[in-house]
């Protein structure tokens, strides 16, 4: 694991009843010479949560290397705890396109007219092992339990 970041916003219970839009983002530099491999960039969407309605509209965003690597909108709570709950992104090989430190942004855009009404999410990303050795383990594993059910008691 590289980095844990916790993205929400909304408003407060005694706000407004008036269209507000909270801004939340994470920006990290890393430096790739530190890593003891390179592998696949991986970011894990996990436990998604939200206080009264909400939202209205939510804008969520990955920029890498300043471009935009990850862009959704949600009109819908049900929408949004469906694509935050448990999904992993791959954002292709951590080295891909980087000189010097691996810049990466996280952005998030919520609009409310529902005082106490919010929405957030945790983000883990992580420096992954390339696929093919994820299919090469899940290989091995299935030739050994294959190997361990063949064998006489």
């Amino acid at each position: 694991m590289l980095g844990l970041v916790v993205l929400g916003g909304g408003l407060a219970g005694d706000a407004d009843p008036l269209s507000m839009t909270t801004y939340s983002s994470v920006s990290f530099q890393l430096d790739l010479a530190q890593l003891s491999f390179t592998g696949q960039l991986v970011v894990g969407l996990l436990d998604p949560a939200f206080d009264g309605a909400g939202f209205d509209s939510l804008e969520f965003q990955i920029l890498r290397e300043g471009i935009s690597a990850v862009s959704a909108s949600f009109l819908s709570v049900a929408s949004a705890l469906a694509y935050f709950d448990d999904q992993v992104l791959d954002l292709g090989g951590i080295a891909d396109g980087v000189s010097g430190s691996l810049d990466l942004t996280f952005l998030w855009t919520l609009t409310s007219d529902d005082p106490g009404a919010g929405f957030r999410a945790n983000l883990i990303f992580a420096n992954a092992p390339e696929p093919w050795l994820g299919v090469l383990l899940g290989v091995a594993a299935l030739a050994l339990a294959v190997r361990k059910r063949a064998r006489p008691m």
